[in-house]
């Protein structure tokens, strides 16, 4: 099962109509996850590593911080899906499917502060 698949879809609590993802289930779900720059609201790649040696993967940027009521958080960080992608690692090393932004493959802004901290992750497992 993808990590995709194994993850529940929200949507934004601030009116927006977003898709985002909760950072704490993201962590709890993928095999590893890369903080992608600094700070508490960073980017996250997500890995899952599926039958052997294929690579299943998500980058996602900061939605939104937690929710508190009272000073107590209520509810995780959101996230948002920037890219991701699956493909053989091992002696192969290819980055085979790659699918930008939400299903419809927008991307409202490419940062590119996001993006190639992602991929200098990825040559982990793929050769790009």
């Amino acid at each position: 099962m993808s990590l995709l698949d194994r993850l529940h879809l929200e949507m934004a609590d601030d009116d927006s109509g977003e898709e985002v993802y909760d950072l704490y289930e993201i962590r709890r779900q993928a095999m590893r996850c890369i903080q992608l720059g600094d700070g508490e609201l960073a980017g996250v790649l997500a890995v899952n590593i599926i039958v052997d040696l294929y690579v299943d993967f998500i980058v996602f940027r900061c939605h939104s911080g937690a929710a508190t009521k009272d000073g107590v958080e209520v509810d995780g960080p959101k996230m948002q899906i920037v890219f991701r992608g699956e493909g053989p690692s091992g002696s192969l090393r290819e980055l085979r499917h790659t699918w930008w932004g939400d299903d419809e493959s927008y991307l409202p802004s490419i940062r590119p502060d996001e993006i190639i901290p992602a991929f200098e992750a990825l040559k982990e497992w793929f050769d790009l």
